[in-house]
């Protein structure tokens, strides 16, 4: 899902769970930064203590988070294409692994040799 957001040119996705345990915490750091998008993750006060909500930048860093307190908190980030922090991610990468995910970078590699086409023997 989060794949096809970068594909269909997304900046950003709202995560909205009742609780960010820390596989989740792991999962959105990782579809932030292997998909180059800002998530931005959203819990429920009285769940801040086992992973407060946040925003996750395109390099899959917490950009902000707010306290692991059970009161009200609310965090904001300024999501720029132009920072030089995310030059890699949004100007290098996300164009690499869209190429990348389309085949096009490997094309011209392609073996064409029916050796290649058995896929039972050796």
């Amino acid at each position: 899902m989060f794949q096809e957001y970068e594909t269909l040119g997304v900046d950003a996705v709202l995560f909205s769970s009742y609780g960010l345990a820390e596989y989740f915490q792991i999962a959105l750091r990782a579809h932030a930064g292997l998909n180059c998008i800002w998530i931005g993750a959203a819990t429920p006060a009285q769940k801040a203590a086992k992973g407060p909500a946040g925003i996750i930048g395109p390099d899959g860093k917490w950009v902000t988070q707010c306290p692991a307190t059970p009161e009200p908190n609310l965090v904001t980030a300024v999501l720029d294409r132009d920072d030089p922090l995310y030059d890699i991610p949004l100007r290098k990468a996300r164009p690499w692994r869209l190429k990348a995910r389309a085949g096009d970078i490997y094309r011209e590699k392609i073996v064409d040799d029916p050796r290649s086409e058995n896929r039972n023997g050796y």
